[in-house]
């Protein structure tokens, strides 16, 4: 069956709603078509079960959260500019209120039941610009190996930190202006491990 957009968005929306009061295991099927405003048949219809149901959300929240635009360390521009975008760049989704009420759901209900949500939440994570920047950065001779791996590490800890926790303890997103500390921050913070 062709899905249409619009409805299929009611329920996923519907569907968020109802996991974020209840979790998961209290979700119900019957409660998601009536907040979707859609028949407990075209529900079905388009996901068989509350599993594939959440499946979905998962992977539209990986969707709002992947980055695989190429993302390399240029030797000839400046260090601390370059670690300023790639921040800016990671925290970009926590800006994102829709993105930001996913994230919250996705990892609410990974802290509650890590089995369910299975190497999703690893999947999501190797879509990170990151690893890219920082080895093209060892090609270039521009930081040890690794200190790379460890820097690396450090600067999606410290996005998250910034971003990620704070998002998914309030629920507001994050503002330009938090973006553009952060980014600032990050370029002063992690210069000194690269060789300029």
């Amino acid at each position: 069956m062709a899905r249409a957009p619009r409805k299929l968005d009611q329920v996923v929306d519907a569907a968020i709603e109802e996991f974020q009061e209840g979790g998961f295991t209290r979700a119900n099927m019957d409660r998601i078509a009536e907040r979707a405003h859609v028949s407990k048949r075209t529900l079905y219809n388009y996901f068989p079960s509350k599993e594939a149901l959440f499946l979905e959300i998962i992977q539209r929240t990986g969707s709002l959260f992947a980055d695989d635009a190429p993302c390399e360390f240029d030797p000839d521009e400046n260090v601390s500019v370059q670690l300023e975008r790639l921040a800016r760049r990671l925290a970009r989704p926590y800006a994102n209120p829709h993105a930001v009420r996913m994230g919250r759901l996705v990892i609410g209900e990974w802290m509650r039941n890590p089995d369910l949500i299975g190497g999703m939440m690893a999947q999501i994570e190797k879509t990170s610009p990151v690893d890219a920047f920082f080895a093209s950065a060892v090609e270039a001779g521009a930081i040890d190996r690794t200190v790379a791996e460890t820097t690396a590490a450090d600067l999606s800890a410290f996005v998250k930190g910034r971003c990620l926790w704070p998002a998914v303890l309030s629920g507001k997103e994050a503002s330009s202006s938090d973006i553009d500390r952060l980014a600032n921050s990050a370029g002063d913070l992690f210069i000194a491990k690269f060789k300029v």
